[in-house]
């Protein structure tokens, strides 16, 4: 089962291909056994991970991936959305979740405090946080970088004065790696993530929606959510 995934975004995936954990990592490993299938884990950048699932044409992908670069499913702290579901199919959920607001320890006591004409907030390209984020300043203000630790990175630069981030995300990082920030404001999101699959692979959702509801049924989802995700905020 060839899986794509992000390796940068904790603690959903994270790691190189040898050390690679996150309870996106555990669902894929999962989901595999269930499937009586060996897993093999394929890193691609969040920005390009629907395009290079849905095979559109290279022109439309990052540069950085390799134009034959291609799995069977996508699991990716994925958020089930129109525009996505558009180019690729999603199986049911496996995971709900919800946005946060970063900010420097001191620089405000809440969001309302932004300045629309000055505030520069980050996100990860190609995520759903930049709904969130076009709510909080201009859009002409908001600054897309690659990865979570890049926005955080620019955060503590001061290049950006807050960061919108899913919320067990901004609280795995600001815990073990980026001290002096805080969660300013959680976003009830409520954001269904679920596994993608190319369009018309009806069999193969069909497989994938019977083990989750198998792992769901069981118990292995929520242990693996406590192991992974919930520990870190």
């Amino acid at each position: 089962l060839k899986v794509l995934v992000s390796l940068d975004y904790p603690p959903f995936s994270d790691g190189t291909l040898e050390d690679a954990w996150g309870y996106d990592v555990a669902v894929s490993q999962e989901l595999a056994d269930r499937l009586g299938l060996t897993l093999e884990l394929v890193p691609v950048s969040r920005e390009s991970i629907i395009q290079v699932l849905a095979c559109e044409p290279a022109s439309t992908v990052s540069e950085e991936e390799p134009p034959d670069q291609q799995g069977d499913v996508a699991i990716a702290a994925l958020a089930i959305t129109e525009e996505r579901d558009e180019k690729v199919d999603f199986s049911s959920w496996y995971y709900v979740g919800n946005q946060a607001v970063v900010t420097l320890d001191g620089a405000y006591q809440s969001t309302t405090e932004f300045d629309a004409k000055k505030t520069r907030v980050a996100v990860v390209k190609g995520s759903t946080c930049l709904e969130t984020a076009q709510a909080l300043t201009d859009e002409k203000l908001i600054v897309e970088y690659s990865t979570a630790r890049r926005c955080l990175q620019a955060l503590q630069a001061k290049e950006v004065q807050a960061v919108v981030l899913d919320l067990p995300v901004a609280s795995y990082l600001i815990e073990d790696e980026f001290k002096g920030m805080r969660i300013l404001e959680r976003i009830m999101t409520g954001e269904a993530y679920g596994v993608a699959v190319p369009i018309q692979s009806i069999h193969l959702k069909d497989a994938v929606n019977k083990a989750l509801e198998e792992m769901e049924e069981d118990g292995t989802l929520e242990r693996l959510e406590d192991e992974y995700v919930k520990q870190s905020y």
